[in-house]
């Protein structure tokens, strides 16, 4: 008897629905800018050049961790950026396009866990100078 009742109930829920007014439109997505250091697109960019580029030469481990993070303290992505587009790739250093070597910073940024925002990191001093690496460093964007 109860099992009918149930069934019972369950009928005339399912009947209510089906006569309700359809559902509202989900409302329209808006693209606002999220704050963060790089876009995931640019840190996809950025593993495919790493892997053609690097990958030869480095393993990802020398760019993430403990290691690196006392490797670059008190610097800043400017430095590292410097550093990769002056000496890398090692057979033709300072030979990539600036957006290649920010798009490969962005990777390793993303590699330490910094935060993914809605734009690429240009590869400006001012925009790298801003961010601090190493242990202690602000991941995130307010």
């Amino acid at each position: 008897m109860a099992v009918v009742a149930v069934f019972g109930l369950l009928g005339v829920y399912l009947t209510g629905c089906a006569s309700s007014a359809p559902a509202p439109a989900p409302p329209e997505i808006v693209a606002e800018s999220v704050p963060g250091f790089f876009s995931l697109a640019q840190a996809d960019r950025g593993r495919t050049s790493y892997l053609v580029a690097c990958a030869s030469c480095h393993k990802t481990s020398e760019f993430r961790g403990p290691d690196f993070e006392w490797a670059w303290r008190r610097q800043t992505a400017w430095n590292l950026f410097t550093q990769v587009s002056s000496n890398m790739p090692e057979d033709k250093p300072g030979q990539l396009p600036a957006q290649v070597y920010a798009d490969i910073v962005a990777y390793l940024l993303a590699l330490n866990d910094y935060q993914v925002g809605s734009q690429d990191l240009e590869p400006t001093q001012d925009a790298l100078a801003a961010i601090r690496l190493g242990a202690g460093a602000e991941k995130t964007k307010p």
